[in-house]
């Protein structure tokens, strides 16, 4: 299983290393051109820094979705991953060990633009960003340091919960991709019948998530406004941040089971 993450892992690293490099001198060209070749103010430059961060999260992710998924429809449709599924992996190795390397390259990632972002922010633009952000919350919407703290841990609870949907997602991609190898090999329409079962699958998890909602509804925004109740709006948030986190994480290892099995027992390579 290690052996089979690493691999995939390394079969990547190459492009992710060209990718981190170009996003590196992007940033530090754009601060550069800023702090020397204009005259812009700081806040201005603080928005350019931003929407630029906000690019290059968004078209890394974007490529590493569409190449996570592309890599593994290939491996089963061509040669060219013939030897992976001759490995004496299961199913669900073979699986996890793609979504793990995935993961571990979108954590990389991750550390990468966080310390990029905190370079940015709390280096070069340090006391702008605590005017704008700090000095905000705690002046205009009364954030008291506990809130803040509240708010971290909000965000990091519901940056799981994203996670995790996007690791669902790319699991029902893979479930579908499976069903298309296994059952659908020799039909004509098969890709179309395997965008129907990746959309019948995501619809049906969406409607139990809807239930899991309405059973577990959320804190109303109103008490956000109240600073009476804000630290009992984000502990009552955060439970049910977590309880959808939980659910949606049970829908995945579900259908990661499912996918696996059909791997294992259904696909003949």
């Amino acid at each position: 299983m290690v052996k089979l993450i690493k691999y995939e892992f390394v079969l990547r690293g190459k492009r992710m290393m060209i990718f981190l490099i170009a996003a590196f001198l992007l940033n530090m060209s754009l601060y550069l051109y800023m702090r020397f070749g204009t005259d812009l103010i700081e806040s201005m430059r603080v928005g350019f820094t931003l929407t630029l961060l906000i690019i290059l999260f968004i078209t890394f992710f974007a490529l590493l979705f569409i190449d996570v998924l592309t890599a593994f429809n290939r491996e089963l449709t061509s040669k060219e991953g013939y030897m992976i599924f001759l490995t004496p992996r299961s199913g669900w190795q073979i699986i996890g060990g793609k979504l793990l390397s995935g993961l571990l390259e979108g954590f990389s990632f991750l550390l990468f633009f966080l310390l990029l972002a905190y370079v940015d922010f709390f280096v070069f633009y340090k006391n702008t960003v605590s005017g704008l952000v700090l000095e905000s919350l705690e002046e205009f919407l009364g954030f008291t340091p506990s809130q803040q703290t509240s708010v971290v841990v909000t965000f990091i609870i519901f940056t799981l919960l994203i996670i995790i949907s996007v690791i669902n997602t790319v699991v029902t991609a893979y479930t579908a991709m499976t069903l298309r190898r296994g059952f659908f090999a020799h039909v004509r329409f098969g890709a179309f019948l395997a965008g129907v079962v990746f959309v019948v699958i995501s619809v049906i998890v969406g409607r139990l998530n809807l239930l899991v909602m309405d059973l577990f509804p959320g804190p109303s925004l109103m008490e956000l406004l109240d600073a009476t109740y804000r630290l009992d709006f984000f502990e009552m948030l955060d439970k049910v941040l977590l309880i959808y986190t939980l659910t949606l994480t049970v829908f995945t290892a579900l259908i990661f089971a499912g996918a696996g099995y059909i791997l294992e027992k259904k696909v003949d390579l």
